[in-house]
């Protein structure tokens, strides 16, 4: 039996815990509104179907998001598509399909006529750009998020970088216009195995200086994706909360922060052997890309289903 002082500091102890407990649960909860406030899409870019009123995933159930990168200089600012991409993710394999839509791609914009498909954005924001690619590529899209390039070098800084074996010297005129610091000390890159950070890894995945220009920037962007998916789980327990304000901060989604969440349970330890990327193909005609229209038709039967016919890279570059 409990004496007089020792029921009295277990009662003084079960107040702090209790304070403390509950200190925890609003500082999440706050948090929780901080990240889902600033991630949030506005309403007027998501389309209505996309609006859900799940707060979670079907658990395993296989879903699409457009990822796209824009060219916006500063946070919320809307502008082109630098980068387009309609990924597959199936959670119950931990396998996850990319494809690379050339920026430059002839496409017809609703309401703007025969434009490059990256105009879609800047014109009508996600909605807009989800509805083209939709028509482009015969694929529904459940899900989407944008980030432009200031957002993506403060994730990867977030990250600690990315350490990636780089092809090529990247350098000249094309790196420097690929380098958004302003007295260019990213602008050139040693080939062979480097650790990148923020400033480095967007002009490498900006640098359009190969000889099969465009696309092969886009193969380039590939590889860095690779790197991250198998370096991500080695990310210090340290860098998390500021990774995930980075992310935050930078990114635009109409999946919630829970969902988020969901995704990254459910795919913890995919490596890029289970990631499988290709680029749509097609030939220049200033101003556009006009694709292979066979190519792409076999690129959308083999989405979600097996490992892509990969052809080969060219990463040299132009002289």
């Amino acid at each position: 039996m409990l004496n007089p002082r020792a029921k009295k500091i277990l009662v003084i102890a079960s107040l702090v815990f209790s304070l403390l407990f509950c200190a925890g649960i609003i500082t999440g909860a706050l948090y929780y509104i901080s990240v889902q406030t600033r991630m949030a899409a506005p309403a007027e870019d998501v389309p209505e179907r996309m609006i859900s009123p799940e707060e979670t995933l079907a658990p395993q159930e296989p879903y699409t998001i457009a990822l796209l990168g824009t060219d916006a200089r500063q946070p919320d600012v809307r502008d082109r598509t630098d980068t387009i991409i309609l990924a597959r993710v199936e959670p119950a394999t931990r396998q996850v399909w990319m494809v690379s839509i050339p920026r430059d791609t002839r496409v017809e914009i609703p309401g703007y006529g025969t434009r490059k498909i990256n105009a879609a954005h800047a014109y009508g924001g996600p909605e807009l750009a989800i509805e083209v690619i939709e028509e482009l590529t015969g694929q529904h899209i459940d899900h989407y998020m944008t980030i432009n390039f200031f957002g993506f070098e403060e994730v990867i800084d977030a990250l600690g970088g990315v350490t990636l074996d780089v092809p090529n010297t990247i350098e000249g005129e094309k790196a420097a216009l690929a380098d958004f610091t302003s007295d260019k000390s990213a602008s050139r890159i040693e080939a062979g195995l480097q650790h990148l950070d923020g400033a480095h890894a967007l002009t490498f995945v900006r640098y359009r200086g190969y000889i099969d220009g465009d696309f092969g920037r886009t193969y380039a962007q590939q590889m860095f994706f690779r790197a991250v998916l198998d370096q991500i789980d080695e990310v210090s327990l340290v860098r998390v909360p500021g990774l995930v304000d980075a992310i935050a901060s930078n990114v635009e989604t109409n999946l919630t922060p829970i969902q988020l969440a969901q995704v990254a349970r459910e795919m913890r330890g995919t490596k890029s052997k289970n990631l499988y990327t290709i680029t749509l193909e097609g030939e220049w005609h200033s101003p556009f890309v006009y694709l292979d229209e066979e190519f792409a038709q076999h690129v959308w039967q083999q989405f979600g289903v097996e490992p892509f016919d990969i052809p080969d890279h060219n990463l040299e570059a132009a002289d």
